[in-house]
């Protein structure tokens, strides 16, 4: 298979990715707690950043319950740093108010 950097891959069911055969599957219960945070998302009224909150809350935990289980992540590892990270303006406003910097343009 022939992936190229920043590139979508799609993979069918039973598929894997060469070199990464021992991946376990997401379990269902993250589909089905996304799904009902998407449905309390979409008919909660208030503050966007606190909607974005919440989302940041599933993922923190989603990540620490099932990704840490398969990544070698780290305080101090600086993995990330290396990578090409996008993010809307709404993720930089609220990491500015998070970290009490000010937001540039």
């Amino acid at each position: 298979m022939d992936i190229k950097p920043n590139s979508v891959i799609h993979l069918e069911p039973g598929e894997t990715l060469p070199g990464y055969t021992n991946l376990k599957p997401v379990p269902d219960k993250y589909f089905d707690e996304l799904k009902a945070l998407i449905n309390k998302l979409n008919t909660q009224s208030g503050n966007i950043y606190l909607k974005l909150k919440q989302m940041y809350a599933f993922l923190d935990r989603f990540n620490k319950e099932f990704v840490s289980t398969f990544t070698s992540c780290q305080k101090g590892c600086s993995s990330c740093c290396k990578m090409d990270v996008h993010l809307t303006a709404l993720e930089a406003t609220h990491i500015a108010q998070a970290s009490k910097l000010t937001a540039r343009d």
